[in-house]
């Protein structure tokens, strides 16, 4: 394929979410960028994360924010050493969001608005003279041999789908910023493994993680909504075991909230087939120390009826669920209980067990694990080991970390360098071709 070097976009990023705005951003400063999406608008993700509050980053130092990131977080030594958790909270304060900072080192927008960091990419990316292609939906990817006067080189042929009509441009580099599994609502469908596999890449299997737990147990639905603050949630394979503290929330179907998000990504991908999961509803006290309060309230409330004494330990709406699975009478006296009935009650709030039912899937999945393998990419420039010039940020590749703003900061972090390495090439090449 011949193609007029006059007109070849020397960078086009595909995607418009955390990564590929940030890669626009930086690569703007340098050369032509042109930033495609499918979507109708920028960020559309963002919009959702941290429930439409957007947990960003998270001000953990380095050393623990790897060891917050539950894969390859080697690979992400030189995306973070180039641009820092400190480095995104100064980028969008100078772009005038204000931030803040909350429990476990979470770092939100100020207002509280997801809409503010958005405004503030769209805002930049135009600034840097970026341009910015809506509901351009990439349906193909593929190298082309082309020729200048002087030098030999592979171009990137790309195929858009635009309100129905196709759409074909030639780019000189490419960063592939398409996201993952999770939430395909906001467009994240996965075509971005497909164009990786096509050109040469694996792409390790692809799980959900950060999720729901879907549970049997029949009173579920009753609890929906009930919120749980500090307490335990132990999971149990076999002799492995991982236990979390801090809040939970029933839902519909299960449970979710941080601990169990966490949980979740220690578990995705495993056989999870004989997993056990314990609730505790006190984790700051033993057996021996509710024993002898139980005993204090029998002492100054013996006419107290069981349904008011165990909601002094719990939520009110669980009460009758404690009841039920203690075959107890809730309008019984406390001193007409049984001390098997007091040791049960203690084994029900150190010990309450959850039927697993399964991990919720993509649609609710906040990352997805799994993606194009780091192997085949440089991680002190994010571009391919197999097809020069294509590089790849965010969500893509195979990495992910634990809830607290630390995937939002991989994708930034990533998009930041790939853009950077890409429009440096792109530079010092026009230079010698001056």
């Amino acid at each position: 394929m011949v193609q007029d070097k006059n007109n070849i976009l020397p960078l086009a990023i595909i995607g418009m979410g955390a990564a590929g705005s940030m890669a626009g951003i930086t690569a703007g400063k340098m050369v032509k960028t042109v930033l495609y999406d499918g979507n109708e608008k920028l960020g559309k993700k963002i919009y959702i994360t941290g429930k439409g509050r957007c947990n960003l980053t998270n001000t953990a130092s380095m050393d623990l924010f790897l060891k917050n990131v539950t894969r390859n977080p080697k690979f992400l030594f030189s995306a973070f050493h180039h641009f820092t958790n400190l480095d995104l909270m100064t980028f969008f304060e100078d772009q005038g969001v204000p931030l803040k900072e909350e429990r476990g080192g979470r770092v939100f927008p100020s207002s509280d608005h997801a809409s503010d960091i958005n405004r503030a990419l769209e805002s930049r990316l135009k600034q840097e003279g970026v341009i910015l292609q809506k509901n351009w939906r990439l349906i193909s990817l593929e190298p082309v041999s082309h020729s200048d006067t002087d030098q030999a080189s592979t171009l990137y042929s790309l195929l858009f789908d635009v309100c129905g009509q196709r759409r074909r441009v030639c780019a000189r580099k490419v960063i592939l910023a398409t996201g993952g599994l999770s939430y395909p609502s906001t467009g994240s469908r996965g075509e971005g493994y497909d164009f990786a596999r096509k050109l040469g890449h694996e792409v390790t299997s692809l799980t959900p993680s950060l999720v729901g737990i879907r549970l049997w147990d029949p009173w579920i639905p009753s609890l929906q909504g009930l919120s749980l603050r500090n307490v335990s949630l132990e999971a149990r394979l076999g002799k492995k075991s991982w236990k979390e503290f801090g809040e939970a929330l029933f839902t519909k179907q299960g449970i979710s909230g941080p601990i169990v998000l966490t949980l979740s990504s220690l578990l995705s991908g495993r056989n999870l087939d004989k997993l056990e999961l314990t609730l505790d509803f006190k984790p700051a006290l033993d057996t021996a120390s509710l024993s002898q309060r139980l005993k204090r309230e029998r002492k100054n409330s013996p006419n107290r009826s069981l349904k008011n004494l165990f909601a002094s330990f719990l939520p009110k709406s669980i009460v009758p669920v404690f009841l039920d699975l203690g075959e107890m009478d809730g309008d019984k006296p406390f001193h007409q209980m049984t001390l098997e009935e007091e040791n049960h009650f203690i084994r029900l709030l150190k010990s309450f067990p959850l039927t697993f039912a399964g991990l919720e899937g993509f649609n609710q999945a906040v990352v997805t694990r799994g993606g194009v393998c780091v192997k085949e990419i440089n991680p002190s420039t994010m571009e391919s080991r197999i097809c020069p010039g294509l590089y790849f940020a965010g969500e893509i590749l195979d990495v992910d970390a634990m809830t607290g703003g630390y995937n939002l900061q991989i994708a930034f972090s990533t998009g930041y360098l790939a853009g950077l390495s890409a429009s440096q090439v792109l530079a010092e090449n026009n230079q010698e071709e001056l």
